[in-house]
């Protein structure tokens, strides 16, 4: 029987901290149910599986045979082997109608049409999308026909690896119920392709009963793997990962079977009803004999938590990069836009090398202490160097005409032209870097907030204070939103594209097919913005706003200042010696 490994590996999360290590494996013809609390690392693992989301170190690989020849998968034979169902299914939907998000993923196939067709068919009734939605948007789909219709693109690939992230997520039980009874006869048709299922979720007491082995996460690292039985038997792995006991399992301890399916706990319950009293009262004595004891000595007693005590010390110790990220964030809006107004003006007033590049280094020296990846900040940084790139390449170019009449036309470059433009747009890079920085370590309220108090105490602008702290506000907003837009367009592309080369990154010819999608989320986003406007009492004269931040200038505020206003003061003494 195949088995999907991952060994040893490490991957780094959003503020820039290595994660433990995830080791464990996946059986094919197996349904593995990957369980943990939120954040725990549920979708990174399965993301890393699926080959969209590379490891920082260790391996993912395959045995084979009854040798257990291993092996590495290269991340074009993990994308190609398994398709990765976001728990948001509504966020990986981009096209016209439901036939058309289908067959989208079997593009790269370049199947024949009857081919195609075929499998259109098949993928929507293994997966319940009737056949009157394939001209619908599946934007105006319910949350259930949404999940199924994001089933059956997966499954009309026919990957052995099936990936579902959450995939009861906002199901009423009826239907989740449903979903979930059709994956456990979906494992069988997976094992026969070499495959099996694999299924993130934290609702137990729905996927326990059909699960194989279950993976527990905690803190971005795997506690181990477990069966049903195990768990049943010891449910203090459960407590561990911070998910406590389901009712399964009560359930089943209760009935004193090794199975937690409703099936199983009804005929155990039903068998001891049906015995007679003398067996039932031995039989009740002979497994509280064999029913291990806890502290308490108590039958079947669950130990405490602190069975696992290196899980718990990760909770009672943050790190050190945790620490100082969230000292900055918490630091007063007002000093924020204070020396960020100085540093740019700074920069900006007379450019200067020297001064530019002491900026630089500054904003750089900013983002490691707080803990931020650099490529966050750095990508914005360097498209825009290209800008200036090409500004000073246009800028220098010079061209003169003979006087003698016919004389051929010279193409010069003036570097004097070009340095000119170059050392009035190079200022902008720290500038920018800056500004990131800043919007990565102030909420948006925040920002708004800080910015209106301060215009506010200058005269002439009290008015105007209000509106202009909001449209502030609204621009850092939007600045957050289209990256974040633009990595998810990135990993539709990848999971359902499957490009064998650089996945996770657009390319210029899937921008057409992303700019409509693009553009709606935005609208979208900007109508929940005006709600959410309306509703703190914008846009009705005389009505009270509410205020979700208030401002406290504490002496770390002061002592931030001042350290800022020293640092802009040496970058700029730079001027009175260079």
């Amino acid at each position: 029987m195949n088995e999907r490994y991952m060994r040893h590996v490490t991957v780094r999360e959003g503020n820039g901290h290595k994660q433990e290590q995830f080791h464990c494996s996946f059986a094919a013809g197996e349904l593995t149910l990957v369980a943990g609390c939120t954040g725990s690392g549920k979708s990174t693992l399965l993301q890393l599986l699926a080959g969209i989301e590379l490891p920082r170190s260790g391996v993912i690989g395959e045995e084979k045979g009854e040798g257990k020849e291993r092996h590495p998968l290269p991340r074009k034979a993990l994308l190609t082997s398994s398709c990765y169902v976001h728990q948001n299914p509504e966020q990986m939907f981009f096209l016209p109608t439901v036939r058309d998000e289908i067959l989208y993923s079997l593009k790269k196939r370049r199947l024949p049409e009857e081919v195609r067709r075929e499998r259109l068919v098949w993928a929507s009734a293994r997966c319940g999308v009737a056949l009157e939605l394939w001209g619908r948007s599946a934007f105006t789909l319910s949350g259930g026909e949404k999940r199924r219709t994001a089933l059956a693109a997966a499954a009309a690939l026919r990957p052995p690896w099936l990936l579902l992230d959450e995939p009861t997520a906002g199901l009423d039980p009826a239907m989740a119920a449903s979903l979930a009874a059709e994956m456990a006869a979906w494992k069988q048709e997976q094992g026969r392709a070499g495959g099996g299922i694999v299924v993130a979720s934290h609702e137990l007491d729905l996927f326990l009963p059909l699960a194989d082995r279950v993976v527990l996460l905690r803190n971005g690292a795997s506690l181990g793997q477990w069966s049903p039985r195990e768990l049943i038997a010891d449910p203090s792995p459960l407590i561990a990962a911070g998910l406590g006991v389901p009712d399964c399992i009560r359930l089943a301890a209760l009935a004193g079977t090794a199975s937690a399916s409703a099936e199983a706990i009804a005929s155990s319950l039903a068998a001891r009803l049906e015995a007679p009293p003398y067996a039932r009262g031995a039989g009740q004595k002979a497994e509280a004999a064999e029913r291990p004891t806890g502290p308490t000595g108590s039958a079947a007693a669950i130990p405490s938590p602190t069975a696992f005590p290196e899980a718990e010390a990760a909770d009672r110790n943050p790190g050190t990069q945790a620490a100082k990220l969230a000292r900055l964030t918490a630091l007063d809006p007002r000093a924020k836009w204070l020396l960020y107004a100085l540093f740019s003006l700074s920069l900006l007033i007379k450019p200067h090398w020297g001064v530019t590049a002491s900026g630089a280094l500054a904003a750089a020296a900013l983002g490691t202490a707080a803990g931020i990846p650099a490529k966050r900040w750095l990508k914005p940084v360097l498209a825009f160097a290209g800008f200036i790139a090409a500004a000073f390449a246009i800028s220098g170019v010079q061209l003169s005409f003979g006087q003698v009449q016919g004389a051929p036309l010279r193409l010069g470059f003036s570097w004097e032209q070009g340095g000119i433009t170059l050392q009035r747009l190079t200022p902008l890079l720290p500038m920018l870097a800056g500004g990131v920085l800043f919007n990565a370590l102030t909420p948006p309220l925040s920002i708004q907030k800080g910015l209106q108090e301060l215009l506010r105490r200058i005269p002439g602008i009290r008015r105007g204070a209000e509106t202009a702290g909001l449209a502030v506000a609204l621009l850092f907003r939007f600045i957050r939103y289209l990256p974040g837009e633009l990595a998810r367009m990135a990993l539709t592309a990848s999971v359902r594209g499957k490009p064998g080369d650089n996945p996770g990154k657009l390319k210029l010819r899937q921008l057409a097919a992303f700019f409509i999608p693009l553009l709606l989320s935005m609208l979208h986003y900007a109508e929940e913005l005006s709600f959410a406007l309306t509703a703190r009492g914008y846009g009705r004269p005389g009505a009270k706003r509410t205020n979700a931040v208030p401002l406290r200038w504490r002496r770390s505020d002061g002592t931030a200042c001042l350290a800022g206003l020293l640092v802009i003061a040496g970058i700029n003494m730079l001027r009175l010696f260079f």
